[in-house]
């Protein structure tokens, strides 16, 4: 009776024991890499002060799949004037981790003139990586006659890197590894509980094979 309620032990901590392993694992598959946006364009790049049809498209591609739609806007370089706000693109081909989305807008006549900039507003993926407000540099429109002013013959600016992904918060990676630590921590003190039972059973055995048996045997 001693000697089968010990197997039975045994038997639910090594079950505990590999359902945790699992658990683990999976934790591992996390993927903290924010989606990613490229081919940024938008058509025309002129637009006349009685306005007209925007249409936007871009590449999103996400290792964990994209969440939620994007968001398009479009500011000067300042942020002190648009002329499109909140427009949706929706995916016209692929799927959430490879797609091609599009979007339009009609904009307002008689808006100021200025050379606008397409922008989209923080990209997420299922697993709330997040990327930060990106600007499409090479995505703008020239509104209302605006003729961008002729560059100083001053020392060579430094570029800006096309459609530039900036660095995310890893808060959420952080909290992931700090649990994944505790469960690992679990996982060895229930692997150290199974090798003192195995070594109880083992002596157990070793005692009720001799010939003089004790009683329990």
């Amino acid at each position: 009776m001693k000697n089968l309620r010990l197997k039975s032990i045994l038997y639910i901590l090594l079950s505990v024991l590999i359902a945790a392993t699992g658990n683990a694992d999976k934790a591992l598959a996390f993927d903290a890499t924010p989606p990613k946006l490229e081919n940024c364009k938008v058509t025309p790049n002129i637009l006349p002060a009685s306005g007209g049809e925007l249409v936007f498209t871009a590449r999103i591609t996400s290792v964990n799949g994209l969440d939620r739609t994007p968001v398009v806007r479009m500011f000067n370089k300042s942020m002190t004037r648009w002329i499109a706000d909140i427009v949706s693109v929706d995916l016209i081909s692929g799927d959430s981790k490879l797609g091609e989305y599009q979007g339009k807008v009609t904009v307002k006549a008689n808006l100021a003139p200025d050379r606008y900039y397409v922008t989209f507003d923080p990209l997420w993926d299922v697993s709330q990586n997040r990327t930060q407000m990106i600007w499409c540099f090479d995505a703008f429109v020239d509104y209302a006659g605006y003729t961008p002013p002729k560059p100083s013959p001053s020392p060579t600016p430094t570029s800006t890197p096309k459609n530039a992904q900036p660095s995310i918060s890893q808060e959420n990676y952080d909290a992931l590894v700090a649990s994944n630590l505790q469960l690992r921590s679990q996982i060895a003190s229930l692997q150290a509980q199974v090798k003192a039972l195995i070594a109880i059973q083992n002596k157990y055995n070793k005692v009720c094979s001799s010939r003089v048996k004790p009683k329990g045997c």
